[in-house]
């Protein structure tokens, strides 16, 4: 089992009262939670039903610091080989987690 998981809840019925709590689904892979959206999708009009969020959960700390001292090395070895300055993350992030992803696919 992978350091991250991918999570889903849902409101089920057609008019959720204010009251009601969502039933929260935890998959390993993204593959299996879109997987579980598409059959809910495909069951839409016989009941009704609301995400009320999804997206990845990550569950320990250990996780997101070796992903943070990835990004760290990854930033210093380009602005060390390119004489560069690194400010902004985001397309490393979104480099290591695209492959992370890749190799959970695997």
């Amino acid at each position: 089992m992978s350091a991250e998981n991918y999570r889903i809840s849902i409101l089920w019925g057609e008019a959720p009262g204010d009251n009601d709590e969502p039933t929260s689904y935890i998959f390993e892979t993204k593959a299996e939670m879109d997987a579980f959206t598409l059959g809910i999708s495909e069951m839409d009009g016989w009941q009704g039903y609301e995400i009320v969020s999804q997206g990845r959960e990550i569950k320990d700390v250990c996780y997101i610091e070796r992903f943070n001292e990835c990004a760290e090395q990854v930033a210093k070895i380009l602005d060390a080989w390119f004489d560069t300055n690194t400010q902004d993350m985001t397309l490393i992030n979104e480099l290591i987690e695209k492959h992370i992803e890749r190799k959970n696919h695997e």
